[in-house]
Formats: structure tokens, C-alpha cells, sequence
């Protein structure tokens, strides 16, 4: 006799019944059970990493389709810049930042000044 073990054959379900298998999982979920992806999995036998695969895909296309975006495959081209632009607005942000770190240090000084004249002049 052989002992060898035997061959599992794989199950392949129907849309609907993942489908099926999706809802269940969310529904125990939003019950917040404890063992819902194992309960999944021996209620529908599937591995859970297939069961979570299902979830994650369903559950994008639902909030891409909810949002409209799942339709706006093709990004939209990029604008032609001038190097010169880009260049200079790089200089413009550099500025600002030097400029808010100056303000927020002018702030501080304002703050410890009305601290010291409050000490000063009780």
C-alpha cells in the first residue's frame, strides 16, 4: 500500500458565492467577532489569505466605484512646464519657508517680551 497522501483538489466558487463569502466576512466583522476570518474559511472552504484577498478587492472596487473613480482609469496629462517656472517657483518656496521660520521666531520673541513686561510691571 501506498501511504501517500492525497492529492486536495482546489475549490473554485462562483462570483456569487464569493460574493456570499465577502458579505459574510464583513457582516461578522461589523458584529466585530473575534474568529470571523476563520469561521469564513471553514464555512466556505477557502484559505483565509484567498478570503482576505476577496475582501480587499471588493472593497476597493465598491469605495472606487462610490467615489466615480473607478471609471478614471487614464490619468490626465501632465501640463508642459517651462524648466524656468519650475525653477523658480522651487526659489519662491525656499523663500517662504526662510520667511515663516522668521515669523515664527518673531513670534516667540513677542511672547517672551509680554512675558517679561508682565513680571516687570505687576
Amino acid at each position: 500500500m501506498d501511504n501517500k497522501p492525497e492529492k486536495q483538489i482546489k475549490k473554485r466558487l462562483s462570483a456569487a458565492e464569493k460574493q456570499a463569502a465577502v458579505e459574510f466576512i464583513l457582516k461578522l466583522k461589523a458584529k466585530r467577532k473575534k474568529y470571523a476570518w476563520q469561521t469564513a474559511s471553514k464555512e466556505f472552504g477557502v484559505s483565509i489569505p484567498t478570503l482576505n484577498a476577496w475582501v480587499r478587492k471588493a472593497t476597493t472596487e465598491k469605495v472606487l466605484r462610490r467615489s466615480g473613480l473607478i471609471d478614471k482609469v487614464k490619468p490626465a496629462p501632465l501640463p508642459k512646464v517651462d524648466p524656468k517656472d519650475l525653477r523658480r517657483m522651487a526659489t519662491l518656496m525656499e523663500e517662504i519657508a526662510t520667511l515663516q521660520a522668521q515669523v515664527d521666531r518673531l513670534a516667540s520673541m513677542r511672547n517672551e517680551l509680554a512675558r517679561l513686561q508682565a513680571k516687570i510691571f505687576k
